[in-house]
Formats: C-alpha cells, structure tokens, sequence
C-alpha cells in the first residue's frame, strides 16, 4: 500500500536481491537484450524466451497486492544469466 507497483520490486531486487552492481549489470543486460530483439540483430531469438519470461513474470507478480522479493526468486538465475551474458559480450 503506498507503494509504486513496479518501482518498488525493482529497486529491493536491484540494490537488495541481487546487490547493486550484479543487479545493475543484470538490468543492462536485460535492456541490451531487449534492443537486439527489437532491432532484429543476429541471434535475437536466443534472448526472446529469458526476456520473455522476466517481463511476463515481472508485470505479472510486480501488479499483484504483495510485492515480497520472495515472489521474484524465479526470474533471478536467469537475471544471472543476462548479467553473465552482458559481460562476456563486452
């Protein structure tokens, strides 16, 4: 109550769940992924099922009446996954 629906899981997941610089580096990789998918670059169905599913799951658990970070367990190995994945691309 009082809280953004989105903002809020973001951030705990971000500076709490993950810490600040795997979850920085879990959310660039995300957005890097999701501009390949937009852009159509080589290998963009390979991004298309992990995007996928942190959108889906995401808007879906953020929009509901409990925001505990216990209910985002599920997208963070594959948050894991997109940071592993940004750096070895750079």
């Amino acid at each position: 109550m009082g809280r953004a629906d989105l903002v809020h899981p973001l951030i705990n997941i971000g500076l709490w769940g993950m810490g600040p610089l795997a979850g920085f580096l879990a959310f660039a990789g995300c957005g890097l992924a999701g501009w390949q998918i937009m852009m159509g670059r080589k290998n963009w169905l390979t991004h298309l099922v992990p995007i996928s599913w942190i959108v889906i799951y995401f808007l879906y658990t953020g929009t509901q009446f409990t925001k505990i970070m216990r209910y985002f367990l599920a997208i963070y190995p594959i948050l894991a996954v997109m940071a592993a994945w940004l750096i070895i691309t750079l």
